[in-house]
C-alpha cells in the first residue's frame, strides 16, 4: 500500500491534523483498496476556508479575462490526462470506462461553455424615476463556495460548480464524497498543474457527517452549492437559512417513463433501459417507473425484457461489460433494501 494521499490547502498537499486515515475500495473487487485518504476534521476544514477566504481578495481583482486564461488551462490539461482520469473513476465508482470517459468529455464541454459565458458576463442598466440618477446593476463575487459533491458523477459535478464559481470570482472548497476522492483530487491535480494561485481551490476529504456541518456553517463561507440526497440537501439549506448563507442545492427524484400506445415501443424500450441502467442506475435523473397503456403493456414488457437480458454485469475496466458494480457495499445494501421494501408492498419480482 501506497503513502496516504492528502488534503489540498493554500497550494499544498498536507495531511489531516488528525493524523487519520480511511480505505478506498474497488467497487467490482473490495480485495483491492485503491486508495487511503485523509479522515479530516473541523480543523482541516477550517484552515481550507480560511485559505479560500485569504486567497479571495486576488483572485477577484483579476480580470475576467485573466481568470478565463486560468480555466483554460486547466481545460487543456483535462483534455490531455483524461484517459488517466477516467480510469481512476472507474476504479472507484464501478462505471465502465466507456461511461467515466462520457462523463468527462461532458465535464470538457460544459466548462469550455461556462468559460465563455464568464467572459460574457455583464450588468444591466436600469430607468430612475429621479432625475439625474443613473441607476445600473453589476454581479460582484459573494467570497468563499462551498462544493459539495457526490459520488455518481464525481467529476463532471464538482466541474460545473467550481468553474462558474471560480470564471466569477469566488474562491472555492470542494469536498467530495467519501467514496470517490480520487476523482477530486484528479480534478484538484489538474487546477494545482495549470497553476491557479494558493488558496483559490481547495480540496477536504472525509466523512460529511464528521466535517460537513462545520462546512456549511463556517461564517466565512458565502455560498454553498449541494449535489446528493434529499434528507442532506435539506439539512444544509436548514442551517444555511439561520445564516442567510445562499444554496444551490440538487436533491434526489423520482423519473417515470410514459409510453402511450401510440409510440414507437421498440425506441422508448431503448429509451427506458438507458435511462434506468446507465452508470448502474445510479444517477439523479434515472428512470424507476414506467407508465405504460395497458393495451401495449405486454409488447412493451418483452421488448423491455429482451434487452434487460443483454446487459453484462462485470468490471468496468472489461470492455464487455455493459454494467459496471454500483459504487460500494452501502450502495448495495440500499438497494437490496429497496428490493425488500417492494415485495413487502406487494411488489413482483
Amino acid at each position: 500500500m501506497s503513502s496516504a494521499n492528502h488534503n489540498f490547502i493554500n497550494g499544498a498537499w498536507v495531511a489531516s491534523r488528525a493524523g487519520r486515515t480511511y480505505e478506498q475500495k474497488n467497487p467490482a473487487d473490495l480485495t483491492t483498496v485503491t486508495g487511503l485518504w485523509q479522515k479530516s476534521t473541523a480543523d482541516d476544514v477550517n484552515l481550507a476556508v480560511e485559505a479560500a477566504a485569504e486567497a479571495f481578495a486576488s483572485w477577484s481583482g483579476l480580470s475576467v479575462y485573466q481568470r478565463a486564461g486560468h480555466l483554460k488551462k486547466a481545460l487543456a490539461l483535462m483534455e490531455t490526462h483524461r484517459d488517466r482520469i477516467a480510469a481512476v473513476l472507474t476504479a472507484e465508482n464501478g462505471k465502465t470506462l466507456r461511461e467515466s470517459q462520457a462523463e468527462i468529455a461532458s465535464a470538457i464541454k460544459e466548462m469550455d461553455f461556462q468559460i465563455a459565458e464568464g467572459v460574457r458576463m455583464g450588468g444591466s442598466v436600469m430607468p430612475s424615476e429621479q432625475d439625474g440618477v443613473f441607476a445600473y446593476q453589476v454581479r460582484r463575487p459573494l467570497g468563499t463556495v462551498a462544493v459539495i459533491a457526490p459520488w455518481n458523477f464525481p467529476f463532471n459535478v464538482p466541474c460545473r460548480k467550481v468553474t462558474p464559481a471560480l470564471m466569477a470570482g469566488n474562491t472555492c472548497v470542494l469536498k467530495p464524497a467519501g467514496l470517490t476522492p480520487g476523482v477530486g483530487a484528479e480534478f484538484v491535480r489538474v487546477y494545482e498543474e495549470a497553476g491557479l494561485p494558493a488558496g483559490v481551490l481547495n480540496f477536504v476529504t472525509g466523512s460529511g457527517s464528521e466535517i460537513g456541518d462545520t462546512l456549511v456553517s463556517h461564517p466565512k463561507v458565502k455560498a454553498i452549492s449541494f449535489t446528493g440526497s434529499t434528507e442532506v440537501g435539506t439539512a444544509i439549506h436548514q442551517k444555511a437559512a439561520a445564516a442567510l448563507t445562499r444554496t444551490q442545492l440538487e436533491m434526489g427524484g423520482k423519473n417515470p417513463i410514459v409510453v402511450l400506445a401510440d409510440a414507437d415501443l421498440a425506441a422508448a424500450a431503448d429509451s427506458a433501459v438507458l435511462a434506468a441502467y446507465a452508470c448502474a442506475g445510479q444517477w439523479c435523473t434515472s428512470t424507476s417507473r414506467a407508465l405504460v397503456e395497458k393495451s401495449v403493456l405486454s409488447e412493451f414488457l418483452d421488448l423491455l425484457l429482451s434487452r434487460v437480458g443483454r446487459i453484462v454485469v462485470g468490471k468496468g475496466t472489461d470492455p464487455r461489460t455493459t454494467m459496471g458494480p454500483v459504487c460500494g457495499e452501502s450502495q448495495l445494501r440500499n438497494i437490496l433494501a429497496g428490493i425488500e421494501k417492494g415485495k413487502a408492498e406487494g411488489a413482483r419480482l
